[in-house]
């Protein structure tokens, strides 16, 4: 038996521990083993995806949208796994946990990935195009830096605003936030354009 199979063995045992009884009465109290179950899926998974975020504010790194996409991918196939031995609700894991991520701050008043992403954007990508150092071209449909001699990027535009990255982050943070997203971006762009 190999250790995945024995990890396997153990996953089975301890889901079917969880599920063999759908509450228990200790000192007039009752537990769900499948609702603390549940909640602690929540707020493991909702900490995972700040983690995979790998958001490094001063060196001004931060994971790219495909990359975090298929981490976050990943982690719900697992979930998936547990719930196939487990009777949980994984999609309403799912749900809760990912429309939290698409406000600015979760429900234990951290930052998400909306928010990390947004200031990424508006303190890296937005302030190296309104110096001029970034410009988008129509026929690679992403964002090119134009080499200067004296200016050098920690980063590569194409890496961060590409059309496959960016359709990664739209499918992250969902449609409508990208929209509220943009218009921030429009009025910190004027906002900029003012002040230059």
């Amino acid at each position: 038996m190999t250790k995945t199979d024995k990890l396997m063995m153990v996953l089975n045992e301890l889901c079917f521990s969880i599920s063999y009884r759908k509450q228990i009465t200790i000192w007039e109290h009752k537990f769900l083993p499948n609702e603390y179950l549940i909640s602690h899926l929540e707020n493991r998974f909702n900490k995972s995806l700040s983690e995979m975020v790998n958001y490094r504010p001063p060196a001004m790194e931060i994971a790219k949208p495909s990359e975090l996409l298929s981490s976050v991918e990943s982690y719900m196939d697992i979930l998936t796994l547990v719930e196939s031995h487990c009777q949980i609700d994984t999609t309403r894991i799912f749900n809760e946990v990912l429309l939290q991520q698409s406000q600015p701050l979760d429900s234990a008043g951290n930052e998400t990935i909306t928010s990390l992403y947004t200031h990424w954007f508006l303190e890296v990508l937005v302030k190296r195009i309104t110096m001029g150092t970034i410009v988008y071209s129509p026929i690679r449909r992403s964002f090119v830096s134009i080499h200067q001699q004296d200016l050098t990027l920690p980063f590569d535009p194409e890496e961060y605003a590409s059309f496959n990255e960016l359709r990664a982050l739209v499918e992250l943070i969902k449609p409508c936030k990208i929209f509220q997203i943009l218009v921030f971006f429009v009025k910190n762009f004027v906002f900029v354009l003012r002040w230059l």
